[in-house]
This record gives structure tokens, C-alpha cells and sequence, in this order.
């Protein structure tokens, strides 16, 4: 998804970077929620081996899968953190970039009209 927004939108390069801090928002919620239905299970699973039985085997699949969607996520932020910091310098360097040009032109201009 970051890639197509580098492609499919027009503007500064801050809104790239916008854009990316976004998405990394949106997982951080995504992973609070992960935590907290993790934290759920984990006390059901608990419970439910006091109790024993089917249920507490469901209940441990079911958080070995919340715990494998959790890691995902986190590495999934970890990979979107590290691609608006590079896309952050991309960013800063192209804007360094526009600055001198501009001041490159504007010697020309003014060596022209001497």
C-alpha cells in the first residue's frame, strides 16, 4: 500500500510521509486491540484448565492463533516505522534538493540580467 501512495499521489513529499503514519496508526490500534484479545484468551485459557476439557484446548488454539495475528502485526509496524523513516529522508533530501535548484536558477536568472 505505501508503494501505490508514492504512485498514486500528487503533492509534497510530507503527505507521503503522512500518509505512512497513518497506516503505522491504524496497526498500532490493530495491535492494542491484538494485545488485549490476546489478554482475553490467555485468562479464558487459564480458567478454562481449571475446568479442563474441550473448551481449553479451543481456547489454547485460538490463542496461539491471536498470538501468531499479534506477531504479524508487529512486524508488519516494525516494516511501515522503517520504510517513513527512509521515505522521511527521501523526503528532506528531495526538499535540500529543490532549495538549491532554486537558488541555482535564481543566480542564472541574475547573471543573465547583468
Amino acid at each position: 500500500m505505501p508503494f501505490k501512495i508514492l504512485r498514486d499521489r500528487v503533492g509534497a513529499p510530507t503527505n507521503i510521509y503522512i500518509q505512512g503514519l497513518d497506516s503505522l496508526g491504524q496497526l498500532s490500534g490493530e495491535l492494542r486491540q491484538l494485545k488485549e484479545e490476546n489478554l482475553g484468551l490467555q485468562a479464558r485459557l487459564q480458567q478454562a484448565s481449571r475446568d479442563g476439557g474441550l473448551e481449553a484446548e479451543r481456547l489454547q488454539e485460538a490463542a496461539l492463533l491471536a498470538k501468531a495475528r499479534l506477531k504479524e502485526a508487529e512486524l508488519e509496524a516494525e516494516r511501515l516505522a522503517e520504510q517513513n523513516r527512509k521515505l522521511q529522508m527521501d523526503a528532506q533530501s528531495t526538499s535540500l534538493e529543490v532549495g538549491q535548484l532554486k537558488q541555482d536558477k535564481q543566480t542564472s536568472i541574475e547573471a543573465i540580467n547583468r
